[in-house]
This record gives structure tokens, sequence and C-alpha cells, in this order.
């Protein structure tokens, strides 16, 4: 776990390639509950936090993270404004000191970045001339009361799920962001077989989120 977070199974991985002008997810905070100082502790400790793991370097060139630090983000504690013309990103970014604060995330293979669920982040396009794919996975780590794990019991499939069910996660992850991806029909049909032979091992609310994932992936 990361700052008193379990794994929940919230996993992603990426091979993005520079040369072929690729780039990771756009700029983004990895949740916005209704109430933003309530996922954090009374210590002031993320209630969800991120570890974005390098397996290959991670840098300006090959297209590494870039964050927005906490200090001049004024959307981070309180939550972003509610007008559905206003960018958070944009909101963020009004100010010099917002802009040259950014920070660009050089992490070497093995390497590993955590930050809380509030915290803008985005995957940069790097050199065209980088040879080398960026290889990257990150785990969702969250307070069970503010999200559950994916899994019904979440120490059952541990330390190395068997096929199947990594697959059925595979599968559903890909349902849930399927906004990021072009998927046709054919695709989401098989993604959604694949959970479904797995699905008694996933907790009930994961299963829903997947199931309404689906449903808007279809329309």
């Amino acid at each position: 776990g990361v700052s008193g977070n379990a794994n929940c199974f919230d996993i992603l991985a990426w091979c993005v390639s520079a040369a072929a002008g690729e780039s990771g997810f756009a700029p983004h905070r990895d949740r916005q509950p209704a109430d933003v100082p309530g996922s954090f502790r009374s210590d002031g400790s993320p209630r969800y936090t991120t570890a974005w793991v390098a397996l290959s370097e991670a840098s300006a060139r090959t297209g590494c993270l870039y964050l927005l630090p906490k200090s001049v983000d004024p959307g981070y504690s309180v939550g972003d404004p509610t007008d559905a013309d206003a960018d958070p990103l944009h909101v963020a970014l009004r100010s010099d000191a917002a802009v040259q604060a950014v920070r660009a995330c050089h992490v070497d293979a093995g390497g590993v970045v955590a930050f809380s669920h509030r915290v803008m982040h985005w995957g940069s396009t790097g050199d065209a001339r980088a040879r080398a794919s960026r290889v990257s996975l990150s785990f969702g780590c969250s307070d069970g009361e503010f999200e559950p794990s994916y899994f019904q019991d979440p120490s059952a499939p541990l330390p190395f799920p068997r096929v199947g069910v990594r697959a059925a996660l595979a599968g559903a992850q890909l349902i849930n962001y399927h906004e990021r991806f072009d998927f046709g029909a054919a695709r989401l049909r098989a993604l959604a077989s694949m959970f479904r032979a797995e699905r008694r091992h996933f907790s009930e609310s994961y299963v829903q989120k997947t199931a309404a994932e689906l449903k808007s992936a279809v329309e």
C-alpha cells in the first residue's frame, strides 16, 4: 500500500512510442469526489494514492509524467469549478507561478512516482527521435471506505492471480477507460466476455461500474 492505502486493483499498463507520436493520458485528476475535503484524512493524507512504476526510462525525451504541485493548484483541496465551461487545468494554470511550477517527473527504469488522487497530471508526448518506447504500470491504492477493492476478497488473488482472473481484470479496465481508446463493437464484446467469465470474483460495486461503462461505450 501507499500512505496507509491498499492496492484496490485499479491497474493500468502503457507502452507509449514517441516515435509514433503517441502520448499518455491527457491532463486529469485520478478522482473527482463530490466531497473533496472528505477524501483526505484528518492528518491531511489522501484516501486514494496512485503508484506509477516505470519499467523503462521515463524522461522528457521518451515521454514522462508531468504534474502540477498542490501549492499552486487552487482546485486541489477544495474541488474544481462546477461550471461546464471551466476547464480545471485552465483554471489552475491562470497564473505564471503555476505554469512555471509544472514538474517533469524523470524516472529511471524501476523508479516510482506516488501522488494523490487530486494531483493534476498528464503523460507527455516525447521526442519523435526517441527510439525506445516508454513502458509503465500504475496501481491505484485506496482507503476501503473511500473506494473498495475491485475484488470481493482482496487477498484471494494474490500474489499472482491466475490467468483468467488477470484477463478479466484487464478486460474490465479497458471497458472502464474506454473513452481513452477507440474500441469497435467486436472488441467491446470480447472484453465483456472476458470479464463475465470471472465476474464472481469481483465486488458488486466494480461489476456495476463496469456494466455502466460498457453501456456507455456501446451507446
